[in-house]
This record gives C-alpha cells, structure tokens and sequence, in this order.
C-alpha cells in the first residue's frame, strides 16, 4: 500500500477487498468445500451467501446432540482451516419437539444459545412453526410504512389513489408476502385475521372509504385480493415452478408436468460448441 511517506508491504492471508468482483466467486469455491461433504443421515446443511443453517433431526435428545456436535465440528475444521471466524452472538438455535430440556450444543468450547425463535434471510422461524412471530414482526415494519404515507399524504390531499396502490403493491405487499414459499401453505385463521387486519388500513388509505366500510368491499374496489389469497398463491407458484412438487391450493391440484419449465440456457461450453462447426471459405473472383 502506497503511503505519504513510503510503501508498506503486508502479507494477506484471509478475506478480500470490500466490493471486490471476484469475491463472490472466490467465496463459492470456499463455501462448496463443506456444501459438498456427506453428512449422515437426519443432518442437513442449507447456505445462503455466508448465512449456514444446520436440521439435525432424530428422536432422542442424545441422538440429537451427537449429530448436533458432529455437524459443528466439521464445520468448526473446515472454518479454522479457512481461517472464517464465526459470530457467536448471531448464533442460535431453535428446538422443533415437545421437550422441555432440549440437547446441550457447542461449538468449540462455546454453548449455543437456544430461543424461542430465530430469524433466517428475514423470515422468523418459531418453535411452535406457528409462523405467528413472522407475520407480527412483518406487520410492525408495513406499520411503519403506513405511518409514513399517512405524513405524505392524506384522504383528501397529496398523491393520487393510483400512486397509493402502486406504493402498497410493490412496497408493502412484498413486505408482508417475504418468504411466502416458506409459511404460504400453513395459513391458520389466526393468521389470516392478522394479516386482514393490516391490509384493511391501507385500503381505507388507499381508497379514502369510512371506517365502517367491510373489509371485502374495498378490495373490490381497488382490484386487491385478500393477503392470505396472496400468499397462498406466491407459495403454490414456488413450490410448482421451482420446486418442481405438486400443489394443492384449495381444491386444484398443480402438477409441474402440466407447465413447461423456463430454458436455462446452453450448457455446452462455448470452445466445445464452436470446435463443431466448420467453416469454408472460397474467394469470388
């Protein structure tokens, strides 16, 4: 590095310059090292970007701490050995049974924390998989969103109802409906209500109707299907499209092999595709 008084050489073993182009490639090749490893059966490693999530599943609280340990330990080797230090304050998990004392687990010499609840790339994950935390943590930021509006524009004055729409459909509507293809498809009244309750504020807003107004109306009005409708619908349409499983919603049954699949291009490399073709060249004279 180029200072003002002189240059000053350091040796760099770990990490790459912030905003590099090839760090995300070179990070794939790090990652795919412990991605590929055969785990045993009831373990699962899922990643997304530097986000590692383990499912250890097993029937006895011994069992699961066994492969619980197993688990980090390998990934405990291949993160000293890569030289990846690992936040033990963002590190948690979640137990999915009827214990009550659920598997003591450590990475390294270090316990980790258990709770209630954790959330992953956004979507809240509690132990109940009642997906009731999710929504309410989603509902609080939609709130937010819609006290926002409120101080911009008003039933009478500030931006046309056409504007309003828009905002709800590509800002609060994506808000609500993250992570559907994950919680879509275990709708519960409960939920339901919830989610009734925050939309009917913003199409009061949207629309300028009095309070009084049934819920159902103004979504005829402004051509909105009910959230939970929504979802549902955002959750069928992963599960069949990029799944690639069968769905059911309500009483239809999607089946992927009724749809075509989106091409994905050639997987021919382009030197292999070209060393094919042959071309003859005769000079007209």
């Amino acid at each position: 590095m180029q200072t003002s008084e002189e240059p000053v050489l350091g040796e760099q073993s770990q990490g790459c310059p912030q905003g590099s182009c090839s760090g995300p490639a070179f990070w794939n090749i790090v990652a795919d090292e412990i991605l590929s490893v055969q785990w045993p059966q009831g373990v699962h490693l899922q990643a997304f970007a530097d986000d590692f999530a383990f499912i250890v599943t097993d029937n006895t609280r011994e069992g699961s701490r066994k492969l619980s340990k197993l688990a980090l330990d390998k990934c405990k080797e291949w993160a000293d050995k890569n030289k990846l230090h690992v936040s033990m304050e963002k590190s948690s998990y979640v137990l999915f049974s009827k214990l009550v004392r659920g598997p003591t687990i450590k990475w390294g010499n270090q316990s980790i924390s258990r709770k209630n609840h954790l959330k992953y790339q956004g979507v809240t994950i509690d132990h109940k998989l009642s997906w009731l935390p999710h929504v309410i943590e989603q509902g609080k930021r939609a709130m937010d969103q819609y006290q926002h509006l409120c101080r911009i524009a008003g039933k009478t004055w500030g931006i046309n109802k056409n504007i309003r729409r828009l905002l709800y459909k590509i800002v609060t509507e994506r808000t609500l409906c993250h992570g559907a293809a994950a919680w879509g498809h275990n709708m519960t009244s409960r939920l339901q209500k919830k989610l009734d309750f925050i939309q009917r504020l913003f199409l009061l807003y949207i629309t300028g109707a009095y309070r009084t107004t049934p819920t159902a109306a103004v979504q005829v009005v402004t051509g909105l299907q009910p959230l939970h409708l929504q979802i549902q619908q955002e959750a069928t349409y992963a599960r069949v499209a990029r799944a690639r499983s069968s769905s059911n919603f309500f009483t239809v049954i999607f089946s992927p092999t009724d749809y075509e699949r989106k091409s994905s291009g050639t997987h021919i490399h382009p030197l292999i595709f070209f060393s094919t073709i042959k071309f003859h060249l005769q000079k007209i004279t």
